[in-house]
């Protein structure tokens, strides 16, 4: 990013170099979800992935909605982007999918990877029960790098109450009832996990 001579151009003009100055590789945040994120970079680095050198992930949680518990980070560009570009690559080695957890790839033969390999579980079903396993291993999981960039439960609208949604959205929203369709869904999805003895939470 050019920056002005000082004193130079707008105030509006100084201001909107600031930003674009702060959103640089070099001007990163140094807190914990900062951290984190850097580490997600180097994971995927070192497993074949990785973002493009005018891209940056960086902690936007400052500008993110109230209650969100300090997480909200986003893959931020440098420089205007061309068309066919390539902002990032993600290997298939890193992906969370039904054929990860039946291979059950940081536990071994578990609960999750032997419903998976018998059909219990649809492939959304087995991708859930998965993510759930592998956050309980901790620092253990081959994904707990990005595991850890994921924001905790309670600050996703699915677990709200119907109270909070109804006093938020109003009870008539579109919105408010799309999120209760979607509440119902994961109910039973929950349901089918725990049919199936998987046993994660």
């Amino acid at each position: 990013v050019k920056q002005p001579r000082s004193g130079g151009g707008s105030p509006r003009q100084r201001r909107a170099t600031a930003r674009c100055a702060s959103q640089s590789p070099a001007a990163g945040g140094t807190g914990a979800y900062q951290r984190r994120l850097d580490a997600l970079a180097s994971w995927a680095r070192a497993h074949g992935g990785g973002l493009a050198e005018f891209i940056a992930l960086r902690d936007l949680s400052a500008s993110s909605a109230p209650g969100a518990g300090g997480f909200g980070g986003g893959a931020v560009a440098t420089r205007p982007v061309a068309r066919g570009e390539r902002l990032l690559t993600v290997p298939e080695t890193l992906l969370m999918t039904a054929e990860s957890a039946a291979r059950g790839q940081s536990v071994g033969d578990s609960a999750v990877a032997a419903a998976v390999r018998r059909g219990k579980l649809s492939e959304w079903q087995a991708v859930c029960a998965h993510a759930a396993e592998e956050r309980r291993l901790g620092e253990r999981s081959f994904w707990a790098p990005y595991l850890a960039t994921l924001p905790p439960q309670d600050v996703h609208p699915l677990s709200w109450s119907a109270p909070a949604l109804d006093g938020l959205l109003g009870a008539r929203s579109p919105m408010r009832q799309a999120i209760a369709e979607r509440q119902e869904t994961v109910a039973a999805d929950a349901e089918a996990i725990a049919a199936a003895g998987c046993g994660v939470s």
